[in-house]
């Protein structure tokens, strides 16, 4: 298999909800999680609680790693008993709701402000040049880039402000979305009996977490405390 090609020491294979959490560098035991995973195409909500294995023998001893063990050095791990009795523990999901909404849906809203504002056509290059002042109004209040349409030999400057994208989002619907999204995760962990309040950390992942408005929802629904966006990769 393709495990055994790496020249890694041990590969092991986890879910994702888990893999945010050791990203985030979570790794108690027990947390009840909301990861948001939001990406280029699509928005995953996940309400989990982790599950970590104990301690291997002594206590000074580091916790066993999650998921299933793939490879050990140069040996490929079977599906046996030694494999089954691994009893991987990842994260036990409570509530799970996705819908198809992400980065690319706020590119081609940009593209469609600019062509409905300067006339600027819908094309590649103005496609990566709205992703590009996207990325750059996650860390700066406005962005510029310059498009320069060689049919026609006309130059446009596309300025968009961070105020300006919340407003093409809140057109859209944007945050109506992760509410509704929300609403589902909340009734599916009602009839869990789990409630909302009872979570430990809201973990941000996927680059279009990147975006203020973002995280800014997010903070009109948890405690800031509790919100994670620094390590969305």
């Amino acid at each position: 298999g393709v495990c055994e090609k790496l020249t890694v020491n041990q590969v092991r294979i986890i879910d994702e909800p888990t893999a945010a959490a050791m990203g985030y560098g979570i790794s108690g035991g027990g947390e009840t999680l909301l990861v948001v995973d939001f990406g280029g195409g699509t928005l995953d909500l996940s309400l989990v609680k982790l599950s970590f294995a104990p301690a291997q023998s002594e206590s000074s001893q580091p916790k066993s790693p999650l998921g299933f063990l793939l490879k050990w050095g140069d040996r490929t791990v079977k599906n046996s008993s030694s494999a089954n009795s691994q009893n991987p523990q990842t994260a036990k999901v409570f509530a799970k709701t996705g819908q198809n909404l992400g980065g690319i849906d706020i590119d081609n809203w940009i593209i469609d402000y600019f062509h409905k504002e300067l006339g600027v056509p819908k094309n590649s290059l103005v496609t990566r040049l709205a992703e590009r002042i996207k990325i750059a109004l996650s860390s700066s209040e406005s962005a510029t880039e310059v498009y320069f349409n060689d049919q026609t030999f006309e130059s446009y400057d596309l300025t968009l402000t961070r105020s300006q994208l919340n407003q093409i989002l809140e057109q859209q619907k944007f945050f109506t979305n992760l509410d509704s999204a929300l609403d589902r995760i909340r009734q599916q962990a009602t009839r869990q009996n789990l409630d909302l309040d009872q979570i430990d950390a809201i973990l941000l992942v996927g680059g279009t977490s990147q975006i203020p408005a973002v995280k800014d929802w997010a903070l009109q629904h948890f405690p800031s405390e509790k919100v994670k966006a620094d390590k969305p990769f």
